[in-house]
């Protein structure tokens, strides 16, 4: 689903081990739950993580590595959270220093394992994560 047509009531509540709180017509993703329990797990100051696949952040994973601060101008990679909350586009000078790459991504995250070393290359202070040649 866009991220544009999500509404509240669309969103599944889970416990620790991924199971709906609440009635929903929609399923877990196994793959997401894996990741955001994960990350919600080691970093209790995160209230809320964004999963997204944007044709910029895949394009740019493939470098494998973080985006460089050089201008105050538009970023290619938009970080949707900031742009709803602002209704402006972020510039590259916002990810200085809070930007992570996880080079060994591998593909669907199926394994606790897997959801637990993207946790770990978010770090204890980053807010961004790319996962190389993923997005």
């Amino acid at each position: 689903m866009h991220f544009a047509l999500i509404k509240a009531s669309d969103l599944v509540l889970v416990n620790e081990f991924g199971e709906p709180q609440m009635s929903t017509k929609h399923k877990v993703n196994t793959a997401g739950f894996i990741i955001h329990s994960a990350i919600h797990k080691a970093r209790p100051d995160i209230n809320a993580a964004c999963h997204m696949h944007s044709p910029h952040g895949r394009a740019w994973s493939t470098f494998g590595k973080p985006i460089e601060m050089l201008n105050q101008g538009i970023s290619t990679v938009q970080t949707l959270m900031y742009f709803m909350n602002t209704n402006r586009v972020p510039d590259s000078c916002m990810f200085y220093e809070n930007l992570s790459v996880y080079e060994g991504f591998g593909g669907v995250v199926l394994a606790k394992e897997e959801g637990q070393h993207i946790s770990n290359a978010l770090g204890e202070i980053g807010m961004n994560l790319i996962l190389q040649n993923h997005g």
